[in-house]
């Protein structure tokens, strides 16, 4: 869990502006770049710059390793 002090929102308003994304993603990924994540998991393909990396973070879709049985 982060914190979201001003150095999270002046990170998110700049996120918000580049990515054009809404206020609560902008927090989200401003938050795992403060935080030194090595990725930024979503299923929102629309918003966020999947494939890429933001300062660090590398920003994709989740996924599973390995084969899944429902058996």
């Amino acid at each position: 869990m982060v914190s979201v002090e001003r150095f999270v929102v002046d990170k998110a308003i700049d996120f918000a502006w580049r990515y054009r994304l809404r206020s609560n993603d902008a927090v989200h990924l401003a938050s795992a770049v403060l935080t030194r994540c090595d990725h930024f998991f979503s299923w929102n393909k629309k918003d966020f710059p999947m494939g890429e990396q933001v300062e660090g973070v590398r920003v994709s879709e989740p996924y599973v390793i390995g084969q899944q049985s429902i058996w």
